[in-house]
């Protein structure tokens, strides 16, 4: 079956990265042709280069040309209908990741309306059947999108054959904008399964396994945690025999001051052996939670999408994951790690007795995701 993903996968993103790879070589394994809509609106290219930099911009545009297959690019609705028209594939499949995303003042990608809302299908004649596989609103509002737009969106999800959600939000807004004729089914994110589809060479994995469980990544900043706080939090690692390791996000280092620093530029596979291989890792990263999680690595998440404790988490992806996963207590609102988590309470959370738990859930995960995978296959037969 010849297969067209929609996905962010080029974007400098370590995690969109690797969950759009962990699903194109998936449904590769399982004997698919499978191609990657290349779909990449020159506005928000142009951000993602300034703020990731040439050089770290040019890792990801590298990683995405070595494992998987691309369609030329396409910078619009039109261009993917084309291409579709063109090509002719047997199932479209948008997601995971945040596709479903709408940002009323964000660049192109983030708006409801481009190529991933699907709405361009309705110029095609005869268009293949569509899923959605993992998609995520990342806590929007679908009452947001212009009215004009929001019937074309219900009516194509109605005619969605197989539509999976990674978090309880998006379900919700799916329903609501169908009117409860879409009920989304759960797939975690195609990232739990990466270890799994895409071999890591030994070029790039080497360093972290050769320390392996030997220190902590800390992903922080002193807006997250204090200095006093970083240097306490330094002292009791160092007291159980561990390093700590200072890790970067796609647009900057982090700034501490710690035993050693991790800095860009970085390939995405260095950047998830690095976790992979780590004796805890505190992130601010949802995917830097999910490769954590897939990992059994024990882990804090300081939610920056969820600042304050007070207010409702519904919206809250990692809040949402680690709660499906019986964890919920690791991942921390901005505010609540900055003035209520002592380093002695978050030395405790990466404590190896939680491991377990967590690898129990990303077995779980891997297991959700793979049958997920078969019943949107089975859903187009």
């Amino acid at each position: 079956m010849k297969i067209g993903i929609l996905t962010f996968h080029s974007v400098a993103n370590f995690g969109a990265n690797i969950q759009s790879s962990s699903s194109f070589m998936k449904l590769k394994s399982l004997g698919h042709d499978v191609c990657m809509l290349n779909y990449r609106d020159s506005l928000s290219e142009k951000k993602h280069r300034q703020m990731a930099g040439e050089e770290q911009y040019a890792l990801h545009l590298d990683y995405c040309k070595t494992y998987v297959r691309q369609s030329p690019i396409l910078r619009n609705n039109d261009d993917v209908c084309d291409y579709v028209k063109q090509w002719k594939p047997d199932l479209i499949v948008c997601g995971g990741d945040a596709v479903l995303l709408h940002e009323p003042n964000g660049t192109p990608d983030r708006q409801c309306g481009n190529p991933f809302w699907l709405t361009w299908m309705k110029d095609i004649p005869e268009p293949p059947p569509a899923c959605y596989l993992s998609a995520s609103s990342r806590g929007s509002y679908f009452s947001r999108i212009p009215e004009n737009l929001r019937k074309d969106v219900a009516d194509r999800f109605k005619r969605i054959k197989y539509f999976s959600t990674r978090d309880h939000w998006t379900t919700r807004q799916v329903q609501w904008i169908t009117g409860g004729k879409q009920c989304p089914f759960h797939c975690p994110d195609p990232a739990f399964a990466f270890e799994l589809d895409v071999p890591i060479p030994q070029e790039y994995c080497a360093t972290a396994v050769s320390r392996k469980q030997s220190y902590i990544l800390l992903q922080a900043n002193p807006r997250n945690l204090s200095k006093r706080w970083v240097a306490e939090f330094r002292q009791l690692a160092h007291q159980q025999g561990l390093e700590v390791y200072s890790f970067p996000t796609t647009f900057g280092n982090s700034e501490c001051d710690l035993d050693e620093i991790i800095s860009l530029p970085l390939h995405p596979l260095e950047w998830y052996s690095w976790i992979q291989n780590a004796a805890g890792c505190i992130t601010r990263l949802f995917h830097g939670q999910i490769c954590a999680m897939a990992a059994g690595v024990p882990f804090i998440n300081i939610d920056t999408q969820q600042r304050y404790p007070w207010l409702s988490r519904s919206k809250s992806r990692a809040h949402d994951l680690a709660v499906r996963a019986d964890c919920g207590g690791r991942v921390i609102p901005t505010i609540s790690a900055r003035y209520l988590m002592s380093p002695r309470k978050a030395m405790k959370l990466l404590q190896h007795s939680y491991r377990p738990t967590i690898m129990a859930y990303a077995e779980c995960a891997r297991d959700l995701y793979s049958r997920a995978i078969n019943r949107m296959l089975d859903s187009v037969k």
